[in-house]
């Protein structure tokens, strides 16, 4: 087994903590950039029509765009604390 691998210095854990954090950010933008996508789909096309019409679309759309507003808060205190 190689040696290196077993002991870790304190910079491979700063490396690993900043490479977490930017998959955090870039995640999270991700998911925000969807959660819209998919609510503009809803509400602008004929998307999932059959199986989701009248309250239940609507509903979808709510929580889709509360989630988004969430996910987006979130986002910018992440970037607040860097």
């Amino acid at each position: 087994m190689n040696p290196r691998l077993m002991f870790y210095s304190f910079g491979d854990f700063f490396l690993i903590a900043m490479w977490f954090k930017n998959f955090t950010l870039i995640t999270t933008g991700f998911i925000v950039i969807m959660c819209l996508v998919m609510v503009y789909f809803m509400l602008f096309t004929d998307l999932m029509i059959e199986t989701m019409n009248g309250t239940k679309r609507i509903a979808f759309i709510v929580v889709m765009l509360i989630y988004a507003a969430f996910r987006s808060y979130r986002l910018y205190k992440l970037l607040q604390n860097n």
